[in-house]
């Protein structure tokens, strides 16, 4: 989950991207294939980092016991990670560059996932375990050009060696990945996520993205993200995108001019950030937005 090399199965590469993050470059390849249940055209993004295979055979759970017990970064990686799987530091190297990949692993979105959500024409991403009752699990990203896009994340079962002895084969697990990316979220965003409190909406400023969670015992773990615009919108945008009409564009400017307080009301996916962004960029005399955590308003019962 750390990092990504897929295989890539293609009839013709559309578009792609190259993301750095953490002096790790990662190419997101957009591939042409073609479903072969309905015989129709979908388009996969292959998320592949440019790091060497060894990589891989990582064992970030001793670099995390060594790193807990006080030892440094640095020393983690070389003792509880190079160490155990045959690589040696290379001048520091080897060292630097595992530091770099544990880093990204631990304090981001688990690796792999980072630079999906930091790459241009994504607005939406949706995560689901695999093998569940509720249907396709998997990846899936909402491109502004090229709309549902698969996202591919992995790596081909490694196999570690010893000589020529095979001492372990390291696979890709999709929903242990989902659950290390639901833990992720809920101490990025210091947000419990429990039985008892198995849905979450949080906003991670340092991405400009919002993260919806369900966990156990609502869905057997699912997310969905929205990438917010990395651009302000204008108010024509808007009006365009059919988020506000002309007449209360109107009014909501006129409300900023005077800063007046605007509470903005709606449903998830209505574009409540944007619109509340907008009103920040519409009139210098507005001092910002109150980011808080959406409330269900409560409703009239009948007769009361």
């Amino acid at each position: 989950m750390h990092i990504s090399r897929p295989k890539v199965v293609s009839q013709g590469l559309v578009k792609n991207y190259t993301v750095e993050f953490g002096g790790i470059k990662t190419d997101i390849e957009v591939h042409l294939i073609q479903a072969s249940q309905y015989g129709v055209h979908d388009y996969v993004a292959y998320v592949i980092d440019e790091l060497p295979e060894w990589v891989v055979a990582l064992p970030l759970d001793r670099i995390v016991d060594w790193f807990g017990s006080g030892a440094k970064l640095e020393r983690a990686v070389e003792r509880g990670g190079l160490k155990s799987i045959g690589i040696k530091p290379s001048g520091g190297e080897n060292i630097d560059l595992a530091v770099r990949v544990f880093s990204r692993w631990f304090n981001y979105y688990g690796g792999a996932l980072t630079p999906v959500l930091l790459m241009d024409d994504v607005t939406d991403i949706h995560i689901n375990k695999a093998n569940t009752k509720y249907g396709l699990g998997g990846i899936y990203m909402e491109h502004s050009l090229l709309g549902r896009v698969q996202v591919i994340i992995g790596w081909e079962p490694f196999e570690l060696k010893k000589g020529k002895k095979v001492i372990k084969t390291i696979t890709f697990d999709l929903n242990s990945f989902v659950d290390y990316l639901i833990r992720r979220v809920a101490q990025r965003a210091r947000t419990a996520v429990t039985s008892y409190s198995p849905v979450a909406s949080v906003v991670d400023p340092e991405f400009g993205v919002r993260v919806s969670i369900e966990a156990e015992p609502v869905s057997p773990g699912s997310m969905s993200i929205r990438v917010l615009p990395r651009k302000p919108w204008t108010l024509p945008e808007l009006i365009r995108r059919g988020m506000i009409n002309i007449e209360d564009s109107a009014k909501l400017w006129l409300l900023a001019d005077h800063r007046i307080p605007i509470l903005i009301i709606g449903p998830m996916a209505l574009e409540r950030l944007a619109t509340e962004r907008h009103c920040v960029y519409a009139s210098h005399e507005v001092n910002g937005v109150d980011y808080g955590r959406g409330r269900a308003l409560p409703t009239a019962s009948p007769g009361g």
